[in-house]
């Protein structure tokens, strides 16, 4: 069984971000996607634009949001965000997902797709292994470090860490957004003024 430095599980935006940095610190690092590209939610549920992520500050534009999500949305737009006037928001899913299978490689990430976490092998306080379902049968891992990048706390709820599941009187959770798209879409029809119905001013929706 090969053992990794670090094996991050969940493909989003948290999990690549913690791959690619402690590959680039020099950590043999896995990560592990339960789907087929990552990005999480923005690359595979249609969450998109990114949320404002600057303010501004005596006039002057200041970038909230920087390191490896700034490295993310330069890559977007293909330009450096300290020149660019506005903040980077709608984005092509597809051009996302080959961005961050591009960043993942040069850090030197292997990546693992089609692959979920369901058992976790736990000495003491320490784990051992974890154990993941794939077309192939179940497969065990093993690292030095883990990072739960999952969403939901899957890696740390099979761990036995202690968690709350949404709010404490009745359990319930903040629902998510349903996004959608339309097409065949006849737009003198349907905006006879000519207005876009858009989710920003400098939004570049296809």
């Amino acid at each position: 069984m090969k053992t990794y430095d670090l094996i991050v599980v969940g493909g989003g935006f948290s999990g690549v971000c913690a791959a690619i940095a402690a590959a680039r610190g020099g950590a043999s690092v896995l990560l592990c996607e339960a789907s087929n590209a990552l990005g999480g939610a923005p690359a595979t549920c249609l969450v998109n634009p990114f949320m404002p992520y600057t303010t501004t500050v005596d006039g002057e534009l200041k970038f909230l949001s920087r390191g490896i999500f700034e490295e993310i949305a330069n890559a977007l737009v293909g330009e450096d965000t300290v020149k660019r006037k506005k903040q980077a928001t709608c984005f092509d899913e597809e051009q996302l997902k080959l961005i961050l299978n591009r960043m993942t490689a040069e850090a030197g990430v292997e990546l693992l797709f089609h692959t979920t976490l369901f058992s976790v092998e736990r000495k003491e306080n320490k784990i051992e292994s974890l154990t993941f379902a794939t077309v192939a049968g179940p497969l065990t891992l093993s690292a030095k470090y883990y990072v739960d990048a999952t969403g939901d706390g899957t890696l740390s709820k099979l761990a036995g860490c202690p968690f709350t599941l949404g709010r404490e009187k009745d359990h319930l959770c903040q629902p998510m957004t349903l996004c959608f798209r339309l097409a065949g879409v006849d737009k003198a029809v349907a905006l006879p003024s000519g207005k876009k119905i858009c989710c920003s001013t400098d939004c570049k929706c296809r």
